[in-house]
C-alpha cells in the first residue's frame, strides 16, 4: 500500500522548518542592532542553526529522491509502531499511519519504502516468501 502523504507531509516540514529558521533570524538581526546582551544573541542563533538541520535534511530527501527499499519480517505491531527484523537480524522501528497498519500482520514478511534520511514510509507490501520457493520448488519438480 502506498501511503500519498508522505511527500505532502514531507514538503509541509520543510516549509514549517523554513519558516522557523527565517523567524530565528530576524530575531538574531534585531536584537544584535538593539544591542541585546550576548548571550541572549547567541542563544538565538543556536535556535536558528537547530532550524536548519532538518531544513538540509528534509530538503536532500525530497530532492534526491533516493529511496531505501528493506526486506524483512514484522517482528511486532503496536499502535503505528512496527519493528522488523531484517534478513540480518537486526531490528528496525517504523512508523506508519493507522491506514497503512490494517495491511500488516505479525509474522509476515513485507517491504517496506522509505526515505533514506528522514525515514518516511513511502509503501509498505505484504510478502509472502513461502510461496515463491513453493511455486519455484513445484516448477523442478515437475
Amino acid at each position: 500500500m502506498i501511503d500519498k502523504k508522505a511527500k505532502p507531509l514531507l514538503q509541509f516540514l520543510l516549509f514549517f522548518s523554513l519558516l522557523m529558521t527565517f523567524s530565528f533570524s530576524v530575531q538574531v538581526l534585531v536584537s544584535t542592532a538593539l544591542d541585546k546582551p550576548y548571550w541572549l544573541i547567541a542563544l538565538q542563533l543556536s535556535l536558528t542553526l537547530i532550524c536548519v538541520v532538518p531544513v538540509v535534511v528534509i530538503s536532500l530527501d525530497l530532492a534526491k529522491r533516493d529511496y531505501v527499499t528493506l526486506q524483512g519480517r514484522v517482528k511486532s505491531k503496536v499502535r503505528n509502531v512496527v519493528i522488523v527484523t531484517v534478513d540480518s537480524g537486526k531490528d528496525r522501528k517504523f512508523a506508519f499511519k493507522t491506514e497503512l497498519m490494517k495491511d500488516i500482520s505479525e509474522d509476515h514478511d513485507v517491504e517496506i519504502q522509505y526515505y533514506r534520511r528522514t525515514k518516511g514510509v513511502i509503501s509498505i507490501k505484504s510478502i509472502n516468501k513461502n510461496q515463491e520457493s513453493v511455486q519455484l520448488g513445484e516448477g523442478i519438480n515437475v
